[in-house]
């Protein structure tokens, strides 16, 4: 996660995606709130209505027509006022958004439908990694240049809805087929709009408006989904009627209420095992499955504390300096087995220059480092002295000023350095990153003991939670 440097938002970590499986095989999310079934509803309104302005298709336009002032989402509304707005961040592959989609939607289209109030959607891409192959690689992103193009024809709410409500089975993704001929179908759009969205959509002609909007997320401090924000305040997305109230209650001047809980939704998940072993080579101190280091191997494997960061989420440095005497005490003793499982989404804040795919470099470097025998000295350096948000790691920085300051020297430093200049742990370093979502997991930080999730809040909280298991 990262801390705001735009938008405003709320102080509590961001949503956690849990990815869901009705018809989803692999991973399962029940979605309740205080034992209360929730049904779908059937959304009935006519799309035309809900579509908002609509200022034509312009083959050499650089984002589409309804694009927020700031570039940083597309306006469902845009006749609305903007005094309030109604900020949804979704990842179109993500099935905790169609779940919230199911319970939230009715209430959302009404906002749109009355214009009392802005409606933005503001898509995340980061589960691209959960598709590599042919087809339906980078799906995420592909269903968000789609999305551009729909509002560049007049038709982004019905498109944005049939594609929330049709996600692909888990891992299968959106083919070109079905975003350019499908989607289209099934919305009734035709003709010289049909041909106007599929030459918009070939040329992925707001790729770069895509990928702004997916990095200004970032930079807004939500690297979750879905995250719903009510005049920058996170909502707790507990049912219709409480989404409803917050509503009401901004329009009458009150505010909205805040969510207290790291997570948006009530969910349990049920993990799965990845469909390949991790391709290695694996650092020395990996665990059996390949998807983490160890940062005390010699602890036996009874209970596990699972940590998934990201290094340059500064959450997840606020995480690591909150929680620094517990767990170097954990791992002296040797009670329970600390495994560090590396995300690498945040790679988007810094796209280009010394600091591209910064977060990946992190991780690449730590990995050596336990393949020279100072992991956990080096993992614990990056995460409290993280560069200035938006700078990243420098090469200068991973290969020389960490072992510097960590006195690594000789051997150690030279094997080190020859192992991160060859990428050696490369493809290990990108398995783990992938492996989190196959375990439910696609926001940091998240601190899972045994499989379930504890709080990181407070080094008093995490030290009951491992003295209950050791």
């Amino acid at each position: 996660m990262t801390n705001p440097t735009s938008a405003p938002t709320s102080s509590e970590p961001t949503t956690t995606e849990a990815p869901s499986s009705q018809s989803r095989s692999s991973m399962v999310v029940a979605l309740s709130v205080a034992g209360l079934v929730l049904v779908a509803v059937l959304l009935v309104v006519l799309w035309p209505a809900l579509t908002g302005g609509r200022d034509g298709y312009t083959a050499d336009a650089t984002e589409p027509p309804n694009a927020n002032a700031d570039l940083t989402g597309l306006i469902a509304n845009p006749d609305a006022p903007d005094d309030h707005v109604l900020a949804i961040y979704e990842d179109y592959q993500c099935p905790v958004c169609a779940q919230a989609h199911t319970i939230l939607g009715d209430v959302v289209a009404q906002a749109i439908e009355q214009n009392q109030l802005r409606v933005e959607y503001r898509t995340m891409t980061f589960l691209d990694r959960v598709n590599s192959a042919d087809g339906t690689a980078e799906s995420s992103t592909r269903a968000a240049n789609a999305a551009a193009c729909a509002d560049a024809t007049g038709v982004f709410v019905p498109f944005h809805d049939y594609l929330i409500e049709h996600q692909p089975t888990e891992g299968d993704g959106y083919t070109d087929q079905f975003l350019t001929s499908e989607v289209p179908a099934a919305i009734g759009l035709t003709g010289e709009d049909l041909s106007n969205y599929q030459s918009c959509y070939d040329r992925s002609q707001f790729a770069t408006f895509v990928d702004d909007v997916d990095e200004a997320a970032s930079l807004a401090n939500v690297t979750g989904t879905p995250t719903y924000l009510l005049d920058g305040v996170k909502l707790s997305l507990s049912t219709a009627s409480a989404l409803q109230a917050d509503i009401d209650a901004v329009l009458a001047g009150g505010q909205p209420k805040a969510s207290t809980a790291a997570s948006a939704s009530a969910t349990a998940c049920v993990p799965s095992t990845p469909p390949t072993a991790n391709p290695g080579p694996l650092p020395p101190h990996a665990n059996e499955q390949g998807t983490a280091i160890v940062a005390n191997p010699e602890a036996p494997a009874d209970h596990v504390l699972a940590i998934y960061t990201d290094y340059q989420c500064p959450y997840c440095g606020q995480a690591a300096a909150t929680n620094d005497s517990v767990l170097a005490q954990a791992m002296v003793d040797n009670k329970v087995r600390i495994e560090f499982r590396t995300m690498t989404f945040l790679d988007s804040v810094n796209a280009a220059g010394p600091t591209a795919e910064s977060s990946t470099r992190a991780a690449n470097a730590a990995a050596c480092a336990d393949g020279s025998g100072f992991f956990s000295q080096f993992e614990r350096h990056l995460m409290l002295n993280q560069p200035t948000e938006g700078q990243g790691y420098t090469d200068q920085y991973l290969t020389s000023d960490v072992p510097a300051a960590l006195g690594i020297t000789g051997d150690a430093l030279t094997s080190f350095q020859q192992c991160y200049s060859n990428r050696t742990y490369a493809a290990f370093v990108d398995y783990v990153a992938t492996a989190a979502y196959y375990n439910c997991v696609t926001g940091t930080p998240t601190y899972q003991l045994d499989g379930k999730s504890v709080s990181w809040q407070s080094a008093a909280g995490l030290q009951a939670a491992l003295d209950q298991v050791s």
